[in-house]
């Protein structure tokens, strides 16, 4: 049995191994480290297995390659592009669990737990952990189960390691006695059903936040609607830093819509694309006819999403950056194409914008705005379209917020605005750019980021649940003013968000830290030479570690002759007899046995027998270690 247990752990290695390279997009890589497994399973390689200081040098080393190569490698949108260094120390974990089943030792069933059964375990554990710090590959085969998904390598994977466990507790096992192992599978079953409901806390307790490859993002996005779910499951994932002398505006703009379809219930932007001007010293002039008071403010913002949005204050003024251009997009959002490895910073400079023409698309109704809603909206008319705005949200402001949204499907949008009914920002951002319209007020729909937790004077955070829709409408001159329509009651649910005073601490220090970095001054050259100088010392420090525990491997006889006894008795399938010597099991064989096991195991015993204990410098190990090899693979056990 001792093949059919080394070859399901040689399977479970290969269904992890592979699972994790296939999941980082690298299936080339999966390819070879399946083969290279199923190689190893047949036969042996000649490697001394890692140790606790190789393994931690393949993590860091694997975390630096994901952290300088991954962002071109990897595929975008793969889980290994958004997290490179974990990837990469992911990665780095997988090779030391295919070195580990390369160099392991013969098994030996039925015995007590000794070096060959404690890197056995190890192999189960790590290949475990590694199943539950990686989602499931793209397209991989699965088992429908109702509304989820089982994958195939997955169960397999668990079934091999579990039969292979089972398997090292027992010395004989007969072949009819394998149809006991059946109940395994449903063990196997349950437990990868735990597996994957382990896997989102874990990855999100490891990531701060663990991409959702099943659902829509939360926090910001480009795409408006009204059944959107972005503002039901808050994050607590920090997105930007605000440093400014002067916060002018609680709000930053990620886009504006200015078509609803009354369909859909959905909003869009423009739908021509309109690309910047840039300058010669990468300052770009934008202006969306925004006035407020108190522009000329300076604010410092750093983006942390993953993606190339620009959140900016409604009054921007002027850009600048590491950028090569800025691009306002179709859905209505700002783009911007940043120069690589850069960090995400913007210096932004408010000021009054200039008076536009009114366009048609922001006076448009939908076809269901019948009598009912336009006597609603009646009486929010004014003498001035200030006035009117005014009134709309004061009138909203007597209303609840609530995240629980329960409104008639058939008519959702009159049972939110004539029976008063709560909701969260966008239905009252949404019904308040409508009802402006209705009155002649050119209005649009506005979404971004709500800026309102300060970690120390000059200095705010915002979180993915920050994200907020709001108005924009038009004065008669031709200016646009910001209008939040959503009801005070707001900061009740922010206050319950409130972040802890110790998380607020760790993001000021990160802040500080990286301001300091950012001072010291240092040529691409010369980073370039530290980064690679320190590869180097990792490669030398690798390769030293490995030829060191090599030569203790050669040194240490004492060690050598315990593992060639160990692999005996696990290829002959004898008791471990500790008070006769080799020359009496040698005389004392089963006579059962066919004469070719025995002449082996004779012949074995009597080289070890003269020796063991014998004063020659240079032992015959390699005659030895032949003999076992053609013992294990005459297969008389």
């Amino acid at each position: 049995m001792i093949w059919l247990a080394e070859g399901l752990t040689g399977l479970f290695v290969a269904l992890i191994a592979g699972r994790v390279a296939w999941s980082a997009s690298f299936e080339g890589l999966a390819l070879l480290l399946v083969l290279l497994t199923l190689a190893a399973a047949i036969r042996r390689f000649p490697v001394v297995p890692p140790n606790a200081g190789l393994g931690f040098l393949l993590l860091v080393m694997g975390g630096l390659i994901g952290y300088f190569s991954f962002e071109d490698l990897a595929d975008p949108g793969s889980w290994a592009a958004y997290f490179r260094v974990a990837a990469g120390m992911t990665l780095g974990a997988t090779f030391q669990l295919v070195w580990w089943y390369v160099a392991r030792p013969p098994l030996d069933l039925g015995a007590s737990p000794g070096s060959s059964g404690k890197l056995y375990l190890n192999l189960t554990l790590l290949g475990i952990a590694l199943l539950l710090l990686t989602p499931e590959p793209v397209g991989a085969p699965a088992i429908p189960l109702g509304r989820s998904r089982l994958p195939l390598s997955l169960l397999l994977a668990l079934f091999s390691v579990l039969v292979a466990q089972l398997l090292q507790w027992h010395r004989r096992l007969p072949w009819r006695r394998l149809l006991w192992l059946l109940p395994v599978l449903p063990l196997a079953f349950g437990f990868s059903q735990g597996l994957r409901s382990a896997q989102r806390p874990l990855l999100g307790a490891i990531y701060g936040m663990m991409p959702d490859f099943e659902s829509p993002a939360t926090g910001f996005s480009p795409f408006q609607s009204l059944p959107s779910s972005a503002f039901l499951s808050p994050s607590e994932k920090v997105v930007l830093r605000v440093e400014t002398e002067r916060l002018s505006s609680p709000y930053l703009v990620g886009s504006r819509h200015s078509h609803f379809d009354g369909k859909k219930m959905s909003w869009s932007g423009s739908p021509v694309e309109s690309q910047s001007v840039v300058s010669s010293d990468q300052l770009f002039q934008l202006d969306f006819g925004v006035h407020m008071a108190g522009s000329g403010s300076v604010l410092q913002i750093d983006s942390l999403r993953r993606d190339s949005y620009l959140f900016l204050p409604p009054d921007v003024g002027s850009v600048s950056g590491e950028l090569s251009g800025i691009s306002q997009k179709a859905s209505g959002v700002l783009d911007g194409t940043w120069n690589e490895d850069v960090r995400r910073r913007v210096e932004v400079t408010t000021g009054p914008g200039s008076p536009q023409p009114v366009d048609p698309v922001e006076l448009e109704l939908p076809q269901w705005w019948d009598d009912e809603l336009e006597e609603y909206a009646s009486q929010f008319a004014a003498e001035s379209r200030a006035a009117t705005a005014h009134a709309m949200a004061t009138a909203f402001g007597e209303r609840q917020y609530s995240l629980q949204v329960n409104l008639d499907r058939k008519r959702p949008f009159h049972d939110f605005l004539l029976n008063e009914k709560p909701a969260f920002c966008f239905w009252y951002a949404s019904a308040g750019a409508l009802l402006l319209r209705s009155q002649g007020v050119p209005s649009r729909l506005v979404s971004g980021y709500r800026v309102w937790e300060s970690l120390a004077s000059g200095v705010w955070i915002v979180r993915e649940r920050d994200a907020h829709s709001w108005v924009e409408w038009q004065d008669e001159i031709g200016y646009w003013h910001p209008l939040d329509p959503t009801p005070p009651s707001l900061g009740l649910f922010l206050d319950e968000y409130r972040s802890s005073a110790l998380n607020r601490f760790v993001h000021l220090w990160k802040l500080r830290l990286r301001n300091w970095w950012d001072g010291v001054s240092f040529t691409e050259r010369f980073e370039q030479s530290v980064i690679g100088g320190g590869f180097v010392v990792l490669l030398l420090l690798f390769v030293r570690e490995y030829r060191r525990i090599a030569r203790r491997k050669v040194r240490d006889p004492l060690e050598q002759w315990g593992r060639l006894w160990r692999r005996f008795l696990a290829c002959s399938g004898l008791p471990d007899s500790p008070m006769q010597t080799a020359g009496a099991i040698s005389r004392q064989l089963p006579s059962e046995w066919p004469p070719a096991k025995v002449e082996l195991c004779q012949q074995f015993l009597a080289l070890y027998q003269r020796n063991r204990f014998g004063a020659e410098p240079n032992p015959p190990f390699a005659d030895m270690e032949s003999l076992l090899r053609e013992l294990r693979r005459s297969r008389c056990d």
